[in-house]
């Protein structure tokens, strides 16, 4: 099968090719999945470099973390997942941007029916990952005011839309006027571009100095300081992503801040299992269990059939032209989510 792999490590454009591979097969509580359209993810991006991330792989390796496609074939205790229309992470968040791919059952959810394919597999990560930030770590409230950093990134947009459905006020930082037009399409109350306005200033002046109760940060780095400085007393500083970290979220961080403004630090991974395997829990991961997973979905479901929400995809490339897409959003590019079809 053709699989688009990361042959060494470096820029994706240096590195990727698409490759003919061996089909794999789906052992206990897994599903192979014939791939329709898979996501490009900045993950990606972090793995063509060799960059500190959650789960490291060692070239060659099949980039892509979340797919849509329909499952051809199952191993023992996923049966009832065969011939079904799905969305998946995949193993080890990689293998997606191929013709097959597996996943654990606990990651599989059957795909929304009123999206296509494209649009299914552009909705999973962004919007799980908002939701399980906002909602279920930051436990959002109607009338509250939420800050976006990257507000034009997949799940950036996520968010944005699913603070104005639960009836936030929400401001959101983009790093260009394009982007600024784009999130104001969405709906954002306030879009700062940060190239040319202090946000956490504008966000101090714009709520009479009492600040975002939510701050939803996708970027990490140099955005973390005056987000503490512009978060409300009691706030919730939600980190979710490194976009701005050299050191992909590995570096340290002075805590006595968090004393002086008297506000939360949550955490957010997306990941579903029915048990958290005790080898991996002492390394100091503790997933969400899969009744989590069926909650968030069946509650994201529900928004997009009210029309609440929407799918974020931005666009449709084929696999010849996932590299050149891939260096497209590491230059911040892209708006939403770029998609890979296999139809």
């Amino acid at each position: 099968m053709k699989a688009l792999q990361a042959v060494k490590n470096g820029p994706p454009a240096e590195v990727l090719e698409i490759c003919d591979i061996d089909m794999p097969e789906p052992g206990p509580g897994q599903v192979l999945i014939k791939v329709s359209a898979a996501s490009l993810n900045f993950n990606d991006i972090d793995r063509c470099y060799g960059r500190r991330v959650t789960v490291p792989l060692t070239p060659p390796f099949t980039l892509g973390m979340d797919v849509c496609g329909t499952v051809d074939s199952v191993g023992d205790g996923a049966e009832g997942w065969l011939g079904k229309r799905v969305i998946a992470l995949t193993m080890m968040a990689s293998g997606g941007l191929a013709e097959y791919a597996i996943a654990q059952a606990d990651t599989v959810f059957d795909a929304p029916a009123m999206m296509t394919d494209a649009e299914a597999a552009a909705f999973m990560i962004p919007f799980h990952t908002a939701y399980l930030s906002l909602v279920r770590r930051a436990k959002i409230i109607a009338g509250e005011t939420l800050l976006v950093h990257s507000g034009a990134s997949s799940v950036g947009a996520a968010a944005i839309q699913i603070g104005l459905a639960t009836g936030l006020q929400v401001f959101a930082t983009v790093g260009s006027e394009e982007k600024v037009a784009y999130c104001q399409q969405l709906g954002a109350h306030r879009v700062i571009n940060h190239t040319s306005e202090a946000f956490d200033q504008v966000v101090l002046t714009e709520t009479g100095h009492a600040g975002a109760d939510v701050i939803f940060d996708l970027a990490g780095g140099g955005f973390v300081d005056p987000s503490w400085k512009c978060i409300a007393r009691e706030g919730r500083y939600v980190s979710a992503g490194f976009a701005d970290d050299e050191e992909n979220g590995f570096s340290g961080r002075a805590l006595r801040p968090l004393c002086f403004a008297n506000f939360s630090v949550l955490g957010v991974m997306l990941s579903y299992v029915s048990a958290v395997p005790p080898e991996i829990r002492e390394f100091g991961f503790n997933m969400f269990t899969r009744d989590v997973g069926d909650e968030v979905h069946d509650a994201l479901v529900s928004l997009a059939s009210e029309g609440k929400i929407h799918s974020v995809l931005s666009r449709t490339v084929p696999l010849e032209k996932a590299a050149a897409a891939l260096t497209e959003q590491e230059q911040r590019q892209t708006s939403g989510r770029t998609v890979v079809s296999f139809g």
